[in-house]
């Protein structure tokens, strides 16, 4: 009688463990790892294909070759007006 209640829990127990392993699987084979934008309007997209504001084609970034850092150096090309802020600026 022990030995039959400590295989149905081990058998439990494999079921359990093969199972969240598989939903780990799925979960890493659904994330994409490339962005698209158009080169010329803030339009971003996981899907390749055209811009539907200007019809160009959308261009692919590696979102695993990106460079380190900080989201600073995204301003080091211009500058903000006098008050700070991001509206008005050059650049966006």
């Amino acid at each position: 009688m022990i030995k039959d209640k400590s295989g149905y829990i081990l058998f439990v127990l494999l079921i359990l463990l093969f199972s969240s392993c598989n939903r780990h699987i799925v979960a890493q084979k659904q994330v994409n790892q490339y962005t698209y934008y158009c080169p010329m309007h803030v339009y971003v997209t996981d899907q390749p294909g055209k811009c539907p504001k200007c019809g160009m084609s959308l261009e692919r970034m590696d979102l695993n070759k990106l460079p380190a850092g900080n989201s600073d150096n995204i301003h080091s090309s211009h500058t903000a007006p006098v008050g700070g802020g991001h509206s008005g600026h050059s650049g966006h």
